[in-house]
């Protein structure tokens, strides 16, 4: 029995490279953007306290909000932020689209793309929300009712039940991403549709799957590392002298003064962009690399739903080929679809 889940991890390595070399900036500059929305680095948020001078309140410092007014300012910051998080959540599914249509295609695109799979994109959300809220919402309910009914130490028993759904709920999650989403893409087909036409592949040669789910969970685990050095060489020293600037600036300025602040504000701006796009560059290898090894896992396991032919054929013919050469088969599948299921 051939265990192509294990031989498709060399030809993805191999596909990887073809793919990202010789360097273009450009179409890296593009992969990190979609890197950034299907799971690069996120941003973090922090906070500065402020400390009031003990004593009485001058007559011209400005008067407390009232706390109705505070109320209202805290809700209105609350839904701009869950309105942020539902436009990154939808656009991270679009983009889940966008970035198969760019490795199987070999040409990295954004504003085209997303406009075309915009609605799948959507359906894809939708998809992996409600599953969400129907996992978890009976585990927080029966986990409620211990807590506050019974006695908390009852809710241990739960814990091995909350695990062993919270993986199921990964898993689906991940083969929803990166199986249905191109038989999706290959058959012009809803989430459920996909479903319905990925799950007798998927039942039928579950040892396969299994073995891809195992090996892509250790695979994530070795590639996180290999990201993490890799941030680490450069995030450190940079943040060392950061540091070490901050300090002298303040202990030369003799405090902290607006100026000094102004300067290390103006200046960490960049710096955190900078920063932040070698984080993606660093990732981009990394998650294009998963992506092939999805699609070939699937064209081995269902030829029906092959989207790349083309770099399977070269990247297994011993460098004979061209892998940038799409066939007229393989060029017909990027006509627009609709957005129907069928």
């Amino acid at each position: 029995m051939s265990w192509y889940a294990i031989e498709d991890i060399e030809d993805a390595l191999t596909a990887t490279r073809q793919f990202l070399f010789p360097f273009d900036l450009r179409k890296w500059l593009k992969l990190a953007i979609i890197v950034f929305f299907i799971g690069g680095v996120g941003g973090g948020g922090g906070g500065t306290n402020f400390t009031v001078p003990s004593g009485d309140t001058p007559s011209d410092f400005p008067p407390i909000q009232e706390p109705a007014n505070v109320v209202v300012l805290i809700l209105v910051v609350v839904a701009v932020l869950l309105l942020i998080g539902l436009l990154f959540a939808i656009a991270s599914s679009v983009f889940q689209f966008v970035f198969v249509d760019a490795v199987r295609s070999e040409e990295v695109h954004i504003r085209a793309p997303f406009r075309r799979w915009f609605g799948k994109g959507v359906r894809l959300f939708v998809f992996s929300f409600l599953l969400f809220l129907l996992i978890l919402a009976p585990i927080f309910g029966v986990g409620a009712v211990f807590l506050f009914a019974v006695t908390p130490l009852l809710l241990l028993f739960l814990l091995p039940f909350l695990f062993i759904v919270a993986i199921l709920l990964a898993i689906t999650l991940s083969l929803t991403t990166d199986f249905v989403v191109p038989v999706m893409m290959h058959e012009n087909l809803g989430v459920l549709a996909g479903w319905r036409r990925f799950w007798p592949v998927l039942r039928e040669q579950w040892k396969q799957y299994g073995v891809y789910v195992v090996l892509r969970w250790l695979l994530g685990i070795a590639g996180g590392i290999l990201v993490a050095i890799a941030l680490a060489v450069v995030f450190v020293p940079v943040l060392g002298i950061g540091a070490l600037l901050g300090f002298g600036l303040f202990a030369g300025a003799g405090g902290v003064t607006n100026a000094v602040i102004a300067f290390l504000v103006v200046l960490a701006i960049p710096i955190g962009l900078l920063l932040l796009i070698y984080a993606l560059f660093v990732q981009v290898p990394v998650t294009t690399f998963f992506r092939y090894y999805a699609l070939f896992v699937l064209g081995d396991s269902a030829p029906e739903f092959d989207l790349i032919p083309d770099q399977r054929r070269a990247v297994r013919a011993d460098g004979e080929g061209d892998p940038t050469e799409l066939s007229e088969d393989a060029a017909e599948d990027t006509d627009e679809p609709t957005d129907d299921d069928r």
